[in-house]
Formats: structure tokens, sequence, C-alpha cells
């Protein structure tokens, strides 16, 4: 995954979560599940922990391998996490096809 594909996923989550999350230094609910989850669908697309460091500005690679095995765990107790899961995953892959017929 490269940060043209980085950049198209971030586009889709804005897009289905309806606010922004990688510049944000907070500790807001809403703002660190978002960031576990683009972790979670990054890693799932083969992206480096380092690269999503870099791109989500945190600390360093063990926060991204917290933040999946967080979001893995979220998605096995509650159902609507899964759904918003599914849901960015299908809708990324959508893109990524468009994407790929354009050119």
């Amino acid at each position: 995954m490269g940060t043209n594909d980085m950049y198209m996923l971030y586009d889709v989550m804005v897009g289905l979560c309806h606010h922004t999350f990688r510049f944000s230094r907070g500790r807001k609910r809403h703002i660190i599940e978002q960031k576990q989850m683009f972790a979670a669908v990054a890693r799932l697309y083969g992206a480096k922990c380092t690269d999503i460091a870099g791109f989500l500005c945190l600390k360093s690679h063990a926060t991204v391998i917290h933040a999946v095995k967080v979001a893995n765990g979220y998605m096995d107790v509650y159902p609507e996490f899964k759904r918003q899961f599914n849901d960015i995953v299908s809708e990324f892959e959508f893109r990524k096809a468009v994407g790929l017929l354009v050119r």
C-alpha cells in the first residue's frame, strides 16, 4: 500500500465518518477509534507500521501495532464497529477498482 492508497483510504474514512482525524492530537474516543480503524484497514492491505505512523503523525510504529490489536478486539465485541470496518473496506476497494478502470 503506497502513499496514494493511504490518501484514498483517508478520504473514504472522512467521507463515511464526517470528521477529520489525521492531525488530531486529542484523546477523544471518536478520534482514537478512527485512527485505530485506519491502521487496521491499512495493515489489511499491507501497509508498513512505520508508514502508517508517519501518515497519521503518531509517535512510533508501536502505536500502530497496539491500535490494530485494539481495533481487532473491538470488531469481536461491537458489531457496529465491524459493520463500519466492512463499509470502509468495500468503499476503498470500489474506489481502487474504479481508479484502475479510469487509468
